[in-house]
């Protein structure tokens, strides 16, 4: 069968504007961060955070406007380990004027003395002496966890001198704006830095910068100096599958990247292509991934492939009996921002005459302290009949990221 791109990462700049199928949802996300204002956007995994970032990105480099877009992924924070209090600023900083100027190189603008000085505390004067500096410390934080030695960051600007050499690059190249594109950013931090990432957000604001970032669901702390409702437009990925134009959105989507066979299947049996598309559950990559793992596309194939992936496989020793998951959030919104929000998992085992498990976990997720409810039952448990038993704990001071122990004891 045919070969999707399952990752944005995957895919060449240039070919992203021919992959895109943009729904009514996904226009008004890209024109969120196109414009002006800052914009958090909110999605589980593969559900197309990146894939929409990246539209916008190469939209704007290829648009009639003179904005400049600047990709800038944050995947290797786990590395930073120093003695340096603000560390991660620090790193983000670098990493982030750094990324600028090698985009700023690549468009053919020119950073004056004027704005070198500025963004190394008057240590260079030049941008190829600025950009090999933040290459250094870059490195150098990424390098930290070999030891805990102090990275030299004195000729890091700060926050101030950045917006001004930023509006001076502006004006001297005729550009309109720095739009920054944070991918892979808040859901890999923990949460201190996560509000360190936040402040940094907020504070590169001004008429010359627009920040954007991709988060998960139930996984962001925003910090106390950063609120949604004030600090950005909130835009969150959903694809509901009562939409009228689910279907056609997702075949659309799956037609871009099929091969001539697997396209003219999809085309002679829309139902069957439907019931993929309704299992995924409006998740680009889990549709695609569904395609992908089918031998041949007909009702016996997509039957098994999605029995497989959504049920699980079943132990051989006991195939009437398996391991059932679920997962959720549960949300309370106020003006379509996010008040609180829970995270809620769950595993079943079904009985097998003699014993069954249930454990269910909610993490509360928005609030000045931590809180883990767990209920974990044994007892009957099977399709016709649920008898348990168990207990029920309530947790403060557990991050959300904390594993569940239950999940892996006996009989899961």
């Amino acid at each position: 069968m045919s070969n999707f791109y399952l990752r944005t990462e995957s895919i060449k700049p240039e070919e992203i504007l021919n992959l895109c199928v943009k729904s009514k949802q996904d226009e008004q996300i890209i024109r969120a961060l196109r414009s002006s204002e800052p914009c958090i956007l909110e999605g589980s995994r593969g559900t197309g955070k990146s894939f929409l970032m990246r539209v916008a990105q190469q939209e704007i480099d290829d648009g009639e406007g003179h904005g400049v877009a600047v990709f800038v992924s944050f995947n290797i924070s786990s590395l930073i380990s120093t003695n340096d209090r603000h560390q991660f600023y620090h790193w983000m900083l670098a990493k982030t004027l750094r990324a600028l100027l090698v985009k700023l190189k690549k468009k053919g603008y020119v950073v004056s003395p004027f704005s070198a000085g500025l963004l190394s505390n008057d240590e260079c004067n030049n941008q190829d002496s600025v950009e090999m500096d933040l290459e250094r410390i870059v490195k150098s934080f990424e390098g930290s966890y070999r030891s805990l030695d102090q990275v030299l960051t004195t000729s890091l600007p700060d926050i101030e001198d950045v917006k001004e050499a930023i509006q001076e690059i502006c004006e001297e190249n005729k550009i309109d704006r720095i739009y920054f594109f944070f991918d892979e950013a808040a859901h890999v931090f923990r949460p201190e830095q996560q509000r360190q990432f936040f402040s940094l957000f907020k504070d590169l604001r001004s008429p010359y910068v627009t920040c954007n970032a991709a988060i998960y669901p139930g996984v962001t702390y925003f910090g106390d100096s950063f609120e949604p409702i004030h600090d950005c437009i909130y835009k969150v990925i959903e694809r509901d599958i009562r939409d009228p134009e689910y279907l056609g959105y997702f075949k659309e989507i799956a037609l871009k990247q099929a091969d001539a066979t697997l396209a003219n299947a999809i085309e002679r049996n829309v139902d069957l292509f439907a019931t993929i598309a309704f299992a995924g559950g409006g998740n680009p990559r889990m549709i695609l991934k569904t395609l992908q793992d089918l031998a041949k596309f007909n009702s016996t194939n997509v039957d098994q492939v999605i029995k497989d992936f959504y049920r699980g496989s079943l132990d051989n020793t006991t195939v009437e009996y398996y391991n059932i998951y679920d997962w959720g959030l549960q949300s309370l919104d106020k003006l379509g921002y996010p008040v609180n929000k829970y995270w809620q998992r769950s595993k079943s085992h079904r009985d097998d005459g003699s014993i069954g498990r249930t454990v269910f976990v909610k993490d509360r997720l928005v609030g000045s302290t931590s809180c883990r409810i767990l209920i974990d039952t044994t007892g009957f448990n099977n399709q016709d009949f649920f008898q348990q038993t168990g207990t029920i704990s309530i947790i403060a001071g557990v991050n959300p990221g904390t594993p569940v122990a239950q999940f892996g004891q006996y009989p899961f």
